[in-house]
């Protein structure tokens, strides 16, 4: 690869099971028994057995968490026992129609009820994660609160919205930073409140389920589930312009962003292995981004968070330039 593509490469690898060299850290923090729950939701993954071993890695890497199994009652009984032996809360949901813009309803309906069954257990901090979706950073939660500790919510005057404190989402596809309102929704992180309320809206009427578009202005104007849900949430306690600037506003008030590599993190289906970081890298191999394909990184968050990005027209205009992403 270096010697034809003139170009470095790396590569992570990642354990498909939890046995063997996974095993529990010695290291004491302050995390108490049950004050996070891990939502994992969404279809059961059984190719690898991805999502009962995601449960089997948690219970190593989150010692003493509450894991809730939120999926639907399509899932075989056998399965669901599987989740129980583990350890697993599980939380049956009914199907229903219509489903939303490319399954949203689904995501909504799995979350929240999730949610819900975790503040009923007690837990003071969730993350919501898709059941096709792993971390595999130790102290990973230690590592988010932290960051809600160090970074406290940036509150104007007679600001409405009711949040504890930040909520933490992924970085996105290529051109998110210019996208409005676009929070990856594979994963949050936040008080348990907080992420229930940010669930804790409107179902989507539309039926829809492509994503055709020339450019990513029409991409955003499809209002996909990642925009959405961010949109929906702060509309209930503010009137929201639809423009680069605002959601910059609203991202340096209310969240957090982070990389895939702050949190060792794999995402198996939607896109397959591979695609994966072609669509999420900063820099693809030998060409330097060009703007409008920028997604929001961790550093472009704090470069958000500290106002070193000056706002300009441009920013404005980047999305027309970006021709549409896969979906």
């Amino acid at each position: 690869m270096e010697r034809k593509a003139r170009c470095f490469c790396r590569y992570r690898l990642y354990p498909i099971e939890t046995g063997g060299d996974c095993t529990r850290s010695h290291i004491k923090t302050d995390t108490e028994a049950g004050e996070l729950a891990i939502i994992l939701q969404g279809p059961v993954d059984t190719k690898y057995n991805f999502t009962l071993e995601t449960v089997r890695l948690y219970k190593k890497i989150f010692p003493d968490s509450i894991i809730i199994l939120s999926t639907w009652d399509s899932t075989s009984g056998q399965l669901i026992e599987e989740f129980k032996r583990e350890g697993c809360e599980v939380v049956i949901n009914k199907s229903f129609s219509p489903s939303g813009f490319c399954n949203l309803n689904y995501q909504l309906c799995t979350s929240l009820s999730g949610l819900e069954k975790a503040r009923e257990l007690g837990a003071k901090y969730c993350i919501k994660n898709r059941s096709d979706l792993r971390i595999y950073k130790e102290f990973g939660f230690e590592f988010m609160k932290s960051l809600l500790e160090m970074m406290p919510l940036k509150l104007k005057e007679n600001d409405k919205v009711p949040q504890r404190g930040r909520i933490i989402s992924l970085n996105g596809l290529s051109g998110q930073l210019f996208f409005p309102y676009w929070l990856q929704d594979y994963l949050y992180f936040g008080f348990t409140e907080d992420l229930i309320n940010l669930f804790d809206i409107d179902y989507d009427t539309r039926i829809e389920s492509g994503l055709k578009a020339k450019n990513g202005k029409e991409f955003c104007e499809l209002v996909p589930p990642e925009i959405y849900i961010t949109k929906q949430y702060l509309s209930k306690y503010m009137k929201l312009d639809d423009n680069v600037e605002s959601y910059w506003d609203a991202v340096r008030r209310y969240f957090i962003i982070l990389d895939f590599g702050d949190l060792n993190v794999i995402w198996k289906d939607k896109y397959g292995l591979y695609p994966q970081d072609a669509v999420m890298c900063e820099y693809p191999a030998g060409v330097i981004i060009k703007d409008p394909y920028r997604n929001f990184t961790f550093s472009n968050f704090i470069n958000v968070y500290q106002n070193r990005y000056v706002h300009c027209d441009y920013y404005e205009k980047a999305r027309e330039l970006l021709q549409c992403p896969r979906r």
